[in-house]
């Protein structure tokens, strides 16, 4: 292709975003999904009715919820939708959209950015590299599910997160540990995550990040006492060991829920399933562990190293995570796209794994699942398996990347950082 065709490309690639966006922005789909559960709790934060934030069914100031969904945020996170107490729920639910599609634009901005300036036009062009960014996120469904729930916080992690990765590259962790502290406080499903980061990065990093905990815990124990946090607490250590089935979640996990969930545990002892979910968990920590053992001998500078251990942490995220979101995946787009930059110098193999990802991550789409569950039963273990396996791809397909190609994720963070195909020498780096 010509660079007039790569061009033309990722016009109409950025056209179909925004036009999708005004589009998802104006249907008034999931005024009773996800965006209740933000608006309820903001509402709830707004009253100063913290002790219910975590029943859903409580009346607020004397009416009803929006919603009945359940918070999963920290208590001191409810502060940050009070806000969206403010409108009407029909206003909210636009303006909490409209805050979703900047997030999420100004991160993947941000993203192309970083990415783009280490394209040397002797080897690479950039209009070809930016037809494939504009294309791939057109096309990247994880973003784009957030509109059928109502909205949601996921694009907003996902900037704090790129910004995140940015500042711990420049080794400005004060940043980056306040950045990704925001992150678990809304979302605590990425703790896990921050936990890595904090072992594979600096001292530095892991002091910035206790002392942040330390005073938003402060803050948080001051302001809302004991009673909610225990009840919060609570509530966490009961959701770690929680499952959805596949018509909400893509992680490792869902194939043994499907079995629980249609009576396969009948014929398979529950313990041996317990057993399973022990050995997924197990094999993902081996997995990253031995990749950082074996990092340790590589010749990574230090802003390729923090680079490659921030992107790392995302991999970990969606690997670990027991019960992922459709939207949660929006995360691995990143770690993707670092290697995509480089798409000359790798090899036929990651290269597949990689398209592979793509396109299993169309079916990640909550209209497409809700049809699918609807024209078909998938009453029989052959069928539910077929489907499970179907959904949960991208999670599969990234473990066997990481096994396989681990080399090149880093290989791609010492690119990205020192300035693009020059650092990487000759031949393919996968």
């Amino acid at each position: 292709m010509t660079e007039k065709s790569y061009r033309l490309v990722a016009i109409v690639c950025g056209a179909l975003i925004l036009t999708g966006c005004i589009v998802g922005v104006m249907v008034p789909a999931g005024l009773g999904w996800d965006f209740a559960n933000f608006y309820d709790t903001g509402r709830r934060a707004a009253a100063g009715q913290f002790g219910d934030l975590y029943s859903p069914a409580a009346v607020i100031q004397g009416t009803l919820p929006q919603g009945s969904m359940e918070f999963w945020g920290t208590p001191i996170s409810a502060i940050l939708y009070l806000p969206l107490s403010w409108f009407q729920p029909k206003t909210a639910l636009v303006l909490f959209k409209i805050g979703g599609v900047i997030s999420c634009l100004v991160g993947l901005g941000l993203l192309y950015r970083h990415c783009r300036q280490s394209i040397d036009d002797a080897v690479g062009d950039h209009w070809a590299f930016t037809a494939a960014f504009t294309f791939l996120a057109l096309t990247f469904q994880p973003f784009w599910t957030v509109f059928r729930v109502g909205g949601q916080t996921t694009p907003i992690i996902f900037l704090l997160l790129i910004i995140g990765l940015l500042c711990h590259t420049r080794d400005r962790l004060g940043y980056s540990a306040l950045l990704y502290v925001l992150v678990v406080l809304m979302k605590p499903a990425f703790a896990p995550a921050l936990l890595l980061l904090m072992l594979v990065s600096e001292r530095h990093f892991a002091g910035w990040t206790i002392l942040t905990l330390i005073a938003v815990g402060a803050i948080s124990l001051g302001t809302m006492g004991w009673g909610i946090h225990e009840v919060f607490l609570r509530k966490l250590l009961g959701g770690m060991a929680l499952t959805k089935s596949w018509l909400y979640s893509s992680s490792l996990f869902i194939l043994i829920q499907a079995a629980r969930e249609e009576g396969l545990a009948r014929v398979v002892p529950g313990a041996v399933l317990a057993l399973a979910t022990l050995a997924i968990k197990l094999g993902v920590v081996a997995t990253i562990a031995t990749i950082f053992w074996r990092a340790r001998s590589r010749p990574l500078t230090a802003s390729a190293r923090r680079h490659f251990g921030f992107v790392m942490s995302l991999a970990f995220f969606i690997l670990i995570s027991q019960t992922l979101w459709d939207h949660y995946l929006a995360v691995l787009f990143p770690v993707l796209i670092s290697l995509v930059v480089f798409w000359p110098k790798l090899g036929a193999e990651l290269r597949l794994l990689i398209v592979a990802i793509f396109v299993a991550c169309l079916g990640q789409n909550q209209i497409a699942v809700d049809l699918l569950s609807s024209w078909f039963t998938f009453d029989s273990p052959l069928a539910l398996t077929a489907v499970v396996l179907f959904k949960s791809a991208p999670v599969w397909l990234l473990w066997i990347l990481l096994i396989r190609h681990w080399q090149a994720v880093a290989n791609a963070s010492v690119g990205v950082v020192e300035g693009g195909f020059g650092a990487l020498g000759t031949g393919t780096i996968s």
